[in-house]
Parts: C-alpha cells; structure tokens; sequence
C-alpha cells in the first residue's frame, strides 16, 4: 500500500522557492536590485525572498516567474496553491 507523502515544511519550501528564484535571477544577468525595480518592490523585499525569510504573495510570484523566465512547472511542488 502506498504511503502519502508529507507536506514540506513552510521553512523548507520558501528555501526551495528562493534558490529557484535566486538561480534565475543569475541566469538573466539581473542584479537584486533591477528585480525590484521591474516588480515595483524593494531590494530588500527580493533578498528576503532568495534567502526564505519571505514567501512571495501570489501576483508577486507570477510577476516573478515572467521577469525571471521561470515557468509555473518549475514551481509545480514548491511554491503553495493560494
């Protein structure tokens, strides 16, 4: 019989979130400070964000995923269903 898996931890899952962010973020080139400024947000908003003090609200995340170029199946698992 099959076993259901446990929910990730809220902690576990901003980390998981963040380095994806992080990671994107890199790979366009973009300094924390020009996401801020395209999402109308501070730097400080976008650290808290890659390092998992924060979670995203969800049209902060969907603007995210289109600056960054993250597609929402990189996010299936991770990121929670509002």
């Amino acid at each position: 019989m099959a076993r259901a898996s446990k929910p990730v931890p809220d902690s576990q899952r901003r980390r998981l979130l963040g380095r994806l962010v992080a990671a994107a973020r890199e790979r366009r080139g973009l300094t924390q400070r020009e996401v801020a400024t395209l999402l109308g947000k501070r730097p400080s908003a976008i650290c808290d964000y890659e390092v998992g003090r924060r979670e995203p609200p969800g049209l902060v995340l969907i603007d995210l995923t289109v600056v960054l170029g993250i597609g929402a199946s990189d996010l299936r698992g991770i990121a929670r269903a509002a």
